[in-house]
C-alpha cells in the first residue's frame, strides 16, 4: 500500500510514475510474469499508459555473465498503450490481458533477427546457472560451461553456443530399427514449458 500511495503522489506531482512491473532484471532474455493487479492499478492512476521496451541489454550483459559484450545498437519501444479516456472505458482484466501482450520480448529473437555477432570467447559461460536441467538426460544441476561450450557432466552430451546466442542440434529420426535418418538442423528453444527443438531449414528459417 506505501507504493501506491507514493505513485498516487507522484501524479498528483504532475511527475511521470515509472513502475518495472516484472520486478527484477531479465534472468533469461525473455518476459516474466507479470503481476495481475497491473490494470487495477493503472485505473487507479487514472493517467495515460505507456510501455517501454528495451531490446539487446540483456544479450549484451546477462545476470548469468555480466560481461560487457559490446552490442550495437541497442533499441528501445516507446507505445502508447491507452488514453485517459480509453482507460475508463477499459476493464482492469482487459488493461491487464494488454499490458501482458505487449510486454513479450525475447532478446535473442531480437538479436537474430538484427543478425548482430557477439564474438565474445566466453559466451556460454554462466548459461548453466539458468539451463540447469539437461535436455538430453534430464537430470538437474550437473550442467556446466565453460568457453563457448555448455554441457551435463552427467550424460556428457554438449552444446556450442553460436555467435548469434544459439544452441544449434541436429535432428535426426529413428523410424526403425535398422538406420538413423538426417532430417535436418535446429535450435533448441527453452521457455517456462521447459526446453524444445525447432527444426530450420537450410538457410537457417523455422520449417
Amino acid at each position: 500500500m506505501t507504493l501506491v500511495r507514493q505513485l498516487r503522489q507522484v501524479v498528483k506531482n504532475g511527475d511521470v510514475a515509472v513502475i518495472y512491473p516484472e520486478a527484477r532484471y531479465s534472468l533469461y532474455g525473455t518476459t516474466a510474469v507479470l503481476p495481475a493487479s497491473l490494470g487495477k492499478l493503472c485505473k487507479l492512476l487514472d493517467v495515460p499508459v505507456v510501455t517501454l521496451i528495451c531490446h539487446g541489454h540483456h544479450v549484451n550483459s546477462p545476470f548469468w555473465n555480466l560481461h560487457d559484450r559490446g552490442v550495437a545498437p541497442t533499441e528501445a519501444e516507446m507505445t502508447l498503450l491507452y488514453t485517459k479516456e480509453e482507460l475508463k472505458r477499459s476493464s482492469a482484466e482487459e488493461i491487464n490481458d494488454r499490458l501482458v501482450e505487449a510486454f513479450q520480448y525475447d532478446d535473442f529473437a531480437w538479436q537474430k533477427s538484427r543478425k548482430i555477432k557477439t564474438p565474445y570467447e566466453k559466451r556460454a559461460e554462466g548459461l548453466h546457472k539458468v539451463l540447469y536441467q539437461c535436455p538430453a538426460c534430464g537430470r538437474e544441476f550437473h550442467m556446466r560451461s565453460r568457453g563457448t561450450r555448455l554441457f551435463c557432466e552427467n550424460c556428457g552430451k554438449s552444446w556450442q553456443m553460436t555467435e548469434l546466442g544459439e544452441l544449434p542440434v541436429t535432428v535426426d529420426s529413428l523410424p526403425n530399427a535398422k538406420r538413423f535418418i538426417h532430417i535436418g538442423e535446429g535450435v533448441m528453444v527453452h521457455d517456462m514449458n521447459g526446453f524444445s527443438v525447432r527444426r530450420t531449414d537450410i538457410d537457417g528459417g523455422p520449417l
